[in-house]
């Protein structure tokens, strides 16, 4: 690509900054983070909404559709975000013939299904209703949740469609020299809306507490309920780092805007792919209830007591706490088995994914 005999990919899209040399060839790069992040979540929560609805496949609800929706745009969101790897370097460092139509249309298209993280949000307020529909009270403040929450994302399709697609007779590469135009539009845009998301996740988060509190249950077993829901903080810490990102693309924009580009890409895959994993461990907890089944999910820290299912990930199996909980129970005889669910990822993943997953079966 040249401009009036002038070589862009010879060129830095920035000039750097006091004390660093633009270095086109191989700079330091978030491409390898970018990438790794995107794998490993997409291997966690694709086999997860999997698992959800093969359990629900005689009954699916409202929510399991939900959840479909947003595995299917969550592929189709990290796939888009995967073909930006590339600009995962300092803007400096970024050959000025890189921003082009192609990379106008891919960031279009982050914006656009941005707007259909509701969706995600929607199963998790959806799978509540299922839950606690008995209480009046808190089956008013789901549907308060549902509606704010499409209040929140919904918007950023049209404002994505009207603010960041060409206009009639220009093309997407000439829209490179207005986006900047924009900017005292789109980046406050993006932060309130990286606010309001949070504020969101709060509210997910908090939504049932009240409800498990009320519940006529022993301290226990109502601080193991409550240990379950909490499992949506997650949602609320990922929704902190990239407002935070976001904060700082505003800062960045005109100097380093690709490097925090890719932060606020990274963090978003994060939050984006939370929502299922927590969706799944919450409607796991419901179906043993539904069943009398006496369930508890393992913790670190805090207390944990015999049950009938106990769930726990790989890297709290291989630790000397859990070690020392299965010998109790083996002494006591009330140790049936181990399952190890979706094993065969060790067959498929790399030498460095999950060690602890070897370490399994000197465990058990």
């Amino acid at each position: 690509m040249s401009l009036a005999g002038i070589d862009l990919c010879s060129l830095p899209a920035a000039a750097p900054p006091a004390g660093e040399i633009s270095n086109l060839v191989d700079p330091p790069s978030l491409k390898s983070v970018l990438i790794g992040f995107s794998t490993v979540l997409l291997i966690l929560s694709v086999p997860f909404v999997t698992i959800r609805i093969w359990i629900n496949r005689q009954k699916l609800k409202l929510a399991d559709y939900f959840i479909i929706i947003c595995a299917i745009l969550n592929i189709a969101f990290t796939a888009i975000i995967l073909t930006q790897a590339r600009y995962g370097r300092h803007q400096w460092n970024v050959p000025a013939c890189w921003f082009d139509g192609y990379h106008m249309k891919a960031i279009f298209l982050v914006s656009f299904l941005f707007g259909f993280i509701s969706f995600g949000r929607a199963a998790i307020l959806l799978m509540y209703r299922d839950i606690f529909s008995i209480s009046r009270t808190t089956h008013i403040a789901i549907w308060i949740g549902l509606v704010l929450n499409f209040l929140i994302y919904i918007p950023s399709i049209p404002i994505a469609v009207y603010y960041e697609t060409p206009r009639a007779g220009q093309s997407w590469e000439e829209l490179i020299y207005t986006v900047p135009n924009l900017e005292p539009i789109l980046v406050p845009y993006g932060i309130a809306t990286g606010a309001a998301a949070l504020l969101m996740d709060v509210y997910i988060f908090i939504l049932p507490l009240p409800v498990v509190l009320r519940l006529n249950l022993s301290r226990t077993k109502k601080i193991q309920a409550l240990a379950i829901f909490a499992t949506a903080l997650l949602a609320v810490v990922a929704s902190i780092i990239a407002l935070v990102y976001r904060i700082a693309l505003g800062d960045n924009l005109k100097n380093d805007s690709t490097w925090s580009t890719t932060c606020l890409f990274i963090s978003m895959l994060v939050e984006n792919n939370i929502v299922p994993l927590v969706a799944l461990q919450e409607d796991l907890y419901r179906r043993c209830q539904e069943r009398g089944i006496d369930s508890h999910i393992w913790t670190s820290r805090g207390t944990n007591r015999a049950a009938s299912i106990i769930l726990i990930t790989p890297e709290s199996a291989v630790t000397k706490g859990f070690e020392g909980f299965v010998n109790r129970l083996h002494g006591r005889g009330q140790l049936d088995r181990v399952v190890i669910d979706e094993s065969h990822t060790v067959l498929d993943s790399e030498r460095g994914f999950r060690l602890q997953l070897g370490e399994l079966g000197g465990v058990l």
